[in-house]
């Protein structure tokens, strides 16, 4: 199985309620496409969220999510880089950060300055398939303190925003 995500603006703006019954509405499109849909973090505007989706394959999510009419430039195929789903289970996740991978980086090498400077508060992410993208999970609500850690870190973040955990 592929995991699948899909981070975009959601204009207009959703509730949790509302993404819960869209995801209600997709189901016969996903089951059609053998996708799982895993866990979705809605920012608390609900202006912003990550699907996190598993599927046979890339194509397959695209497929199910075309079929929805979703903006596929959104949706990548990637890999988990630690052992997220518990902690989202828990619901421990409140900041969600969002990398670009800058030129000279790796994925590996942005993770590990990232738990070196994050340590528990750090839960995980997940990086896209290119390379290119790097988005992970955060405990604690403090937006200005963990910006400040990742900025000095020198990451490359591009957004960080606190999110809520909805599922199936």
């Amino acid at each position: 199985m592929t995991d699948v995500f899909y981070l975009r603006p959601m204009e207009p703006p959703a509730t949790g309620e509302q993404v819960l019954a869209m995801a209600g509405e997709a189901g016969g499109c996903f089951d059609m496409h053998q996708v799982d849909w895993k866990y979705s973090y809605l920012s608390p505007e609900g202006d912003r969220m990550l699907c996190w989706y598993r599927a046979p394959d890339a194509e397959s999510a695209r497929n199910a999510l075309r079929q929805l009419g979703s903006d596929l430039h959104a949706v990548w195929p990637g890999t988990l880089l630690d052992e997220i789903e518990a902690h989202t289970a828990a619901r421990r996740t409140s900041l969600l950060a969002e990398f670009a991978v800058v030129e000279g980086q790796t994925v590996d090498k942005l993770y590990a300055t990232l738990a070196e400077n994050l340590g528990e508060t750090l839960l995980g992410g997940f990086s896209a398939s290119n390379g290119k993208q790097v988005v992970c999970l955060l405990s604690g609500d403090d937006i200005a303190e963990a910006s400040a850690a990742l900025n000095a870190a020198a990451t490359g973040l591009s957004r960080i925003w606190p999110c809520e955990v909805l599922e199936p």
